[in-house]
């Protein structure tokens, strides 16, 4: 739960807000996206992280405002940024292995039940696009798995494919509503 006044979502990577405010570079084997980092070496930590196709990047075209991303590189001095969690820590790659784990922060206004569902979609859609672009070649990452998915984050007729974003974007609704009805 984001407790700041900002509005946005914050990714949580396992690295501190002070860091991604500095202009040190970052250091990806500390990172809970270590094996993605791994798998493209040719692409540097800082254009993963908050590159042009980075999942904040991929966030923000939706239009909710995410750290880190391009638009917003690190939270910003004196502001709260929540970096990651048990799970992030517990079941990232930061330690080796393949799992990567990115957890989301949401703003309290991104979980209120007139943005709700569109958030949810946004994170779906973004969440759809990101591991297409990373995951699923292992050379270099190229934009999207297929156009295909496009029709759902855009209100048009469905394919199986877009089917199962669907179910994605259900889930993640669900658990925005649940973590809304516990923490508030």
């Amino acid at each position: 739960m984001c407790m700041c006044s900002i509005q946005r979502a914050e990714l949580g990577y396992l690295i501190p807000g002070r860091q991604l405010d500095s202009d040190e570079p970052l250091d990806a084997r500390r990172s809970s996206i270590r094996s993605l980092a791994d798998r493209h070496p040719n692409v540097s930590f800082d254009v993963l992280l908050r590159g042009s196709a980075s999942f904040g990047a991929q966030l923000e075209r939706y239009v909710f405002d995410a750290v880190p991303s391009p638009t917003h590189r690190g939270p910003g001095a004196g502001n709260p940024y929540f970096n990651g969690g048990y799970l992030t820590r517990q079941y990232g790659s930061h330690q080796g292995g393949t799992i990567d784990a990115i957890q989301i922060e949401s703003a309290r206004s991104f979980r209120l039940l007139p943005t709700r569902a569109h958030y949810a979609k946004a994170v779906a859609c973004a969440l759809h696009e990101f591991i297409c672009t990373y995951y699923t070649v292992e050379t270099m990452p190229t934009p999207g798995c297929s156009e295909e998915y496009y029709s759902i984050c855009n209100g048009q007729p469905c394919t199986y494919l877009q089917f199962s974003i669907g179910l994605l974007y259900a889930a993640i609704s669900v658990s925005i509503s649940l973590m809304f009805a516990v923490c508030f």
